[in-house]
């Protein structure tokens, strides 16, 4: 969720080019070093 203002901002079309490599880059820096649960992949009936 601390990334879903910028995802919906990043994926908008008509935003600036400046204002979608910010929230890009912003995204980036929130997601560096996330490490996915042990396991994740066999996980075959989430929604």
């Amino acid at each position: 969720m601390a990334n879903y203002y910028d995802y919906e901002v990043n994926r908008n079309i008509s935003v600036s080019k400046e204002l979608w490599e910010l929230t890009d880059k912003w995204m980036r820096e929130n997601w560096r070093g996330f490490m996915p649960p042990d396991m994740f992949e066999i996980i075959s009936n989430y929604p």
